[in-house]
């Protein structure tokens, strides 16, 4: 899985739950990676991409 694969899925989210859903299964894809290519239980693109990007406010728009 690649970042722009994980945003299609998130985008894609109908509730917080399945928000919740992707967002573990990102943490499990990321506990491999090296240390420089994460920043807690995400990968280092996660706080700019997702957050501040708006990834999240656009998949919350979806929710029902």
């Amino acid at each position: 899985m690649n970042k722009q694969k994980w945003i299609e899925r998130l985008l894609a989210t109908k509730s917080e739950g399945e928000w919740n859903f992707v967002c573990n299964a990102i943490k499990v894809w990321t506990k491999p990676l090296p240390e420089t290519e994460k920043s807690g239980d995400y990968p280092v693109w996660w706080f700019h991409t997702i957050i501040i990007g708006g990834v999240m406010a656009a998949a919350r728009q979806g929710w029902s």
